[in-house]
């Protein structure tokens, strides 16, 4: 299964942009609706001064976060990945698989 790494500096720690994303792997939604435990075998998420590093199946982010806070982050990330067949991105975020 393909994974993908992003990675970036978060002007607001963990809760917008990617650590909304990270907070609700880890955390599930606001509403309390846990996300399924697919992810837990497949995600690496590292946190430090305002970096997150997150890596975690492509198919379980499309499967597991619909209509969690990260989610039109994840898919705007995943969307541009699929677009750049170059390794090239205008995003503020590292992408590499």
């Amino acid at each position: 299964m393909a994974t993908i790494t992003l990675s970036g500096t978060l002007p607001g720690a963990s809760h917008n942009g990617l650590g909304a994303l990270t907070d609700a792997i880890l955390n599930g939604n606001p509403d309390g609706h846990m996300i399924v435990a697919a992810v837990s075998l497949s995600k690496t998420v590292s946190h430090s001064g305002g970096r997150i590093t997150l890596t975690v199946a492509i198919d379980d982010i499309e499967a597991c976060l619909l209509g969690t806070p990260g989610w039109d982050v994840a898919r705007g990330l995943l969307d541009q990945r699929r677009e750049d067949r170059t390794g090239e991105t205008a995003l503020p975020f590292e992408k590499t698989e």
